[in-house]
Parts: C-alpha cells; structure tokens; sequence
C-alpha cells in the first residue's frame, strides 16, 4: 500500500533465525513499535516455526486484520501479548490518543481467546495506570485471558510525560502490589 518497509529482510532475518537456533535458543518474541505494521511478519512468523523456534508476537492489537487472524488461528503462536495501555477505557483511550481503541482491543482479545489461541496481557504501571488494576485483573479474567504482565513504566520524552505515564514512586508501586495480593486472596 504505498508503505515502506525499514529494517531487516526476511532473508537477513532468517540467517538470524539459523544463528540463534544454533545457539541453543528455542523462543523468540515479534516485537516492534508493533509487529502487525510489517508486510512480511507471516512470512518471518512461518520461518521461524519451519527452523523449530517456538514464536510469541507482542501487539496493541490495532493492527490485527482478518487476514491475520488466519494464519494466528492456523499456526497456533506460543502466546500473543496485547499491550493495555490502561483501564478502564478513558485511560487506556487517554494514553493511546485514540478514540474507540479500547473496544477495539478488547474485540481484539476476545476473537483471540474465542479461536483458542493463548492471549497474554502487558499492563503498565504508572501514574495514571495504577488505580485500575483490580479491575483489570477482573477484565482480564472475563475475558478468558491468564497472563498478565505488569511493567514499571520508564517513561521516554515528553509524549510519555503528557500522557501522564510517569514512573511511579516506589512507595506507591508497593501499595498498588499490595491491592493485587489483597485482592486475590
């Protein structure tokens, strides 16, 4: 579509592939910015399972067409992690600067979970993030998912700062654990 690709190709990324595999790793993550904007990531997808290497791909989930529900649903990925900037839905629409995203991601998860593919979620925590945990965690649990990962936001430059993602204080970062054992007790 007029877009063009930066970085490796798929040849370089193969010799890659060949090198770690040597190397005695068994996994590798799609990562980005995000791993769906690249035209040839089901062709690195399928390249790296043909060598053996257990894949996960790591997404806001904004970019999934249907098309690549196929081949998610075909070839099974170890996990797909969807990056929730926040919740509930006003955060996570805040961070991301875009209206409607929310749904969109939790659309999303849901045709995910529903193709029995294993969703994971990456949940920051920082200063605008933290008071919505617990009812992430339940969010998260209805909607089938097992996996969350929360992560200390570092925040880099002033987009982070104005969408309030600064780091939280240790203290605070304490007390927002405490909630979430609490809670699941």
């Amino acid at each position: 579509r007029g877009v063009r690709q930066y970085g490796l190709s798929v040849e370089q990324w193969i010799r890659i592939f060949n090198y770690i595999k040597s190397e005695g790793v068994t996994r590798i993550r799609f990562t980005g910015g995000e791993a769906f904007l690249r035209r040839d990531i089901e062709e690195l997808y399928f390249a790296a399972t043909s060598l053996g290497l257990e894949p996960s791909i790591v997404t806001n989930g904004i970019s999934i067409s249907s098309k690549h529900y196929k081949w998610l649903k075909k070839s099974r990925p170890t996990v797909v992690w969807i990056s929730i900037y926040g919740y509930p839905a006003s955060i996570y629409e805040f961070v991301c600067g875009r209206k409607g995203s929310f749904e969109y991601a939790t659309d999303v998860i849901r045709k995910l979970v529903a193709a029995d593919i294993d969703v994971g979620l990456y949940y920051p925590l920082g200063e605008c993030t933290d008071r919505g945990i617990v009812p992430f965690l339940r969010y998260a649990y209805k909607l089938g998912v097992r996996m969350v990962i929360f992560l200390q936001v570092l925040p880099h430059g002033r987009s982070a700062e104005q969408r309030g993602m600064g780091s939280l204080p240790q203290e605070r970062l304490g007390h927002t654990l405490d909630r979430i054992v609490d809670e699941c007790k």
